[in-house]
């Protein structure tokens, strides 16, 4: 047989010796309301299912568990009978398509809102200290063009130094400064975009292999007034380079171009 609290409709199983014992009186043990058994006892889980729907107009899961109540319940408070056990009631709740349905307050708006604000910002960090390998990265790049198009930014050149390729070469003595020497190089951008012109990096050894002079130059110490450093070196574009240097003297026996 089965029982129901009409104060919280938590359904129980009880037994026969346990409603003679308490007089037909039991306290229900989840919300503690005492009420008479004899006027909620049902034959089986069905009757109770049939009760309860009408109530809510919702059917409880036939499969769902009941607490059984025996003749080992502690009494409370005089005759009352505790239903309670180690189990939990079949409790009765409403229920929408299938679902518990609760709607978000403002203060979880609130904290999904800053938490989202919170991750966008380390996401935009993190973009902004990794730019330079992201931008030189083209899987990275060509998701962020069309983006920076939007914003109206620019993204630095692109930089590939191994498709820059050294197509001429020249260190003769200056022809009318002592003690100098006058380089010239001509260099072409082998790649498919545009790159920044590279620091030009000149050395000088000796018949060992040692290094005896070196100096960098920036692109503004070796191109012509009138180039436009900010605007790269185009596709196949070639750029030629003039410098007067000290001659670093008789033991300087070869020379190395290298790109930075």
């Amino acid at each position: 047989m089965y029982t129901c609290c009409p104060h919280c409709s938590a359904v129980f199983r009880v037994s026969a010796p346990l409603l003679g014992t308490a007089a037909g009186q039991a306290r229900c043990g989840e919300c503690r309301h005492s009420y008479t058994v004899l006027d909620h006892l049902y034959e089986d889980l069905a009757d109770v299912q049939a009760v309860l729907g009408e109530q809510a107009r919702v059917e409880l899961p036939a499969a769902a568990p009941v607490v059984v109540v025996d003749a080992a319940s502690a009494a409370e408070e005089g005759q009352d009978a505790d239903a309670s056990g180690d189990d939990l009631p079949l409790r009765h709740q409403p229920v929408l398509s299938g679902w518990h349905q609760q709607g978000l307050g403002a203060r979880e708006v609130l904290g999904v809102f800053l938490m989202l604000l919170l991750l966008g910002t380390l996401g935009l960090q993190w973009v902004w200290f990794n730019r330079d390998r992201l931008v030189a990265d083209p899987a990275w790049r060509a998701g962020l063009e069309p983006l920076c198009e939007m914003l109206h930014c620019d993204l630095p050149l692109q930089v590939n130094l191994d498709k820059l390729a050294l197509i001429a070469r020249d260190v003769r003595r200056h022809p009318s400064v002592e003690s100098a020497l006058l380089v010239n190089a001509t260099f072409e951008n082998q790649a498919g975009f545009t790159q920044p012109y590279p620091y030009l990096e000149i050395s000088f050894s000796d018949r060992a292999g040692v290094p005896v002079a070196i100096r960098r130059f920036s692109p503004a110490e070796y191109l012509g007034a009138g180039t436009v450093i900010e605007q790269g070196l185009p596709a196949q574009g070639i750029a030629r380079a003039t410098l007067e240097i000290i001659d670093p003297g008789e033991s300087a026996a070869s020379f190395q171009f290298e790109f930075l």
